[in-house]
């Protein structure tokens, strides 16, 4: 008797976990991977809930890239840092979107000064216009509505960006190229 009931909660749990599932399908269909992805606490969470469905994998990708920094795109110092796509951001008016990217780097490698002026170098990259170059973007949702072209920093290493530092001053160009070394080796 005890087995019977044991396989049918089983079959009970099977069953409302297929029906989730299709209605998370339905969202992500209709609304997209980042709006489902929010609701399962991000996008490796959906992947492995969607991990037997190629079409929903496919449509996530890597969901990461690699972004180069500099000042300026013909002179170093320049560094290749990977990111993870974490969200989409969607202007105003509904017209266009972009990846929001958590930026990572090895911090084990650097002193706390160092992270604190590094993540200050990282923000005002962004900041300034030209001076990063996505050199590999990989998610296809986005690709498909051409929001390939343009990313926006949200978080270095898990770290709200805005937050990940408290230096002010001049970014040191020769400071900036110590660092991508010691990053390098």
């Amino acid at each position: 008797m005890g087995y019977f009931l044991i396989m049918k909660q089983l079959i009970r749990k099977i069953l409302k976990e297929e029906s989730e599932s299709n209605e998370l399908l339905k969202v992500v269909n209709k609304e997209g991977i980042f709006s489902v992805a929010k609701l399962v606490g991000g996008i490796d969470n959906l992947k492995s809930l969607f991990k037997d469905n190629p079409a929903v994998l496919e449509r996530i990708g890597g969901a990461n890239g690699i972004v180069r920094l500099t000042y300026d795109l013909e002179n170093c110092p320049c560094i290749d840092l990977k990111f993870d796509i974490i969200d989409e951001h969607i202007n105003k008016w509904g017209t266009r979107s972009w990846g929001e990217i958590n930026v990572k780097y090895d911090e084990s490698k650097l002193t706390k000064e160092e992270i604190n002026f590094f993540n200050a170098f990282i923000v005002d990259t962004f900041e300034m216009e030209g001076s990063f170059i996505i050199e590999h973007f990989d998610c296809p949702e986005l690709e498909n509505k051409r929001s390939d072209g343009f990313i926006e920093l949200n978080e270095i290493n898990g770290v709200n960006a805005e937050e990940s530092f408290d230096y002010e001053g001049k970014i040191d160009r020769h400071k900036v190229q110590k660092i991508i070394d010691k990053l390098s080796n």
